[in-house]
């Protein structure tokens, strides 16, 4: 079993947003013998080429308090690829790793909520992957649930093992929408979220549809928190999809209390409950992103 004490590499993916590098960078535990994974996805344009430039430098002038690794693909890979290229790349030498992206700010107690949660369901299969947010569901700052689809993805961690059995096509959804489980969900509350990743399977939109879907497609579930620990920042111009004004899910609060004797205990139902009906308001938005570059 991974111990707490033996710590998760980070990985930070960025491209072209350097406005909340800072305090990201400066919310990354002060231990210098962590890892962390930068991953800059190269531009695809000359528009983006400055913007890309001022990422690195940003990085590159931080104070070194970690052991800084970076990924730089040779080409501009594009929401869709970026995530399965560099992931594939930690994990062959990580056995786990806890993910941020340029526009996600943590709270202090994110770490040490993954770094538990990572331990506590290392050696159990059907936890895919451990999420930071709950979409401000709800306040308990000691608690979290498990439920079966975890979008989204803005900070969170998992392990090599879950990441590497997901296959590079979907033929494992072709084969679930086949099964008396896909049929009893599709008959569910979450149908609209089946609906989403229908819909995904015939226009791919984003890596984080996919590896949802396949966890949904394995009986994986995700864990949540029963406070919200990350803040995503990233709803401007500059964003990919979440150009969306007025969302109800720009900004979130994150749970800044104290954490250094926090010790997560597995929820009832209502932090469940709430997160899923947040879920259906997210998707919706969700679903209505334009096609990503």
């Amino acid at each position: 079993m991974t111990k707490i004490n033996t710590l998760s590499p980070i990985v930070l993916f960025t491209h072209k947003k350097s406005n909340n590098l800072k305090p990201i960078l400066g919310s990354l535990p002060s231990i210098k013998k962590r890892k962390i994974y930068i991953v800059s996805d190269p531009e695809q344009n000359e528009m983006e080429k400055l913007f890309v430039k001022e990422t690195k430098e940003l990085i590159q002038s931080h104070p070194q308090s970690f052991f800084f690794e970076w990924i730089i693909p040779n080409s501009h890979k594009g929401v869709l690829h970026i995530f399965d290229y560099a992931l594939d790349i930690v994990f062959e030498k990580e056995k786990q790793a806890i993910i941020l992206e340029d526009d996600t700010i943590p709270s202090p107690k994110f770490f040490k909520y993954c770094e538990q949660m990572l331990e506590k369901h290392e050696n159990n299969s059907q936890i895919g992957s451990i999420i930071g947010t709950n979409l401000g569901a709800l306040h308990d700052a000691e608690m979290y649930c498990t439920v079966p689809i975890g979008m989204p993805f803005w900070g969170w961690a998992t392990w090599a093992d879950r990441w590497k059995s997901m296959p590079k096509d979907y033929s494992f959804w072709d084969r679930f929408i086949l099964t008396e489980n896909y049929n009893d969900l599709n008959t569910s509350i979450l149908k609209p979220l089946l609906n989403s990743f229908d819909n995904n399977r015939k226009v791919p939109k984003s890596w984080d549809l996919k590896w949802a879907m396949f966890q949904l497609s394995k009986g994986m579930e995700c864990v949540i928190p029963g406070s919200n620990l990350i803040s995503n920042k990233g709803y401007s111009n500059l964003a990919t999809f979440t150009k969306i004004e007025n969302s109800e899910f720009e900004n979130l609060p994150i749970d800044s209390s104290n954490y250094s004797n926090t010790t997560f205990q597995k929820s009832d139902q209502k932090l469940k409950h709430n997160f899923f009906q947040k879920q259906l308001v997210f998707l919706n938005e969700f679903a209505n992103r334009k096609t990503p570059n």
